[in-house]
């Protein structure tokens, strides 16, 4: 497609957490809102402020310790 291609680790974050470059996006962004409930090997188009970008998922990881805490 003549589009350069690159691979990069990006992190899905809070709004008030947000780094684009530190690759920390937040979840209220056109890439956070696009990706999430994707699979790998999904691809989808975002519309951003740079223009439109095409993504393909290709890994997901959890990056944190989450505790759950039952009510009662």
């Amino acid at each position: 497609n003549g589009q350069p291609q690159k691979i990069e680790t990006l992190q899905i974050v809070g709004r008030s957490e947000a780094d684009y470059e530190k690759h920390k996006i937040s979840d209220d962004s056109p890439i956070g809102k696009a990706v999430l409930g994707k699979r790998v090997g999904d691809t989808f188009i975002v519309e951003a402020p740079v223009g439109i970008m095409t993504f393909t998922v290709l890994e997901i990881s959890s990056t944190g310790t989450f505790e759950n805490h039952p009510e009662g």
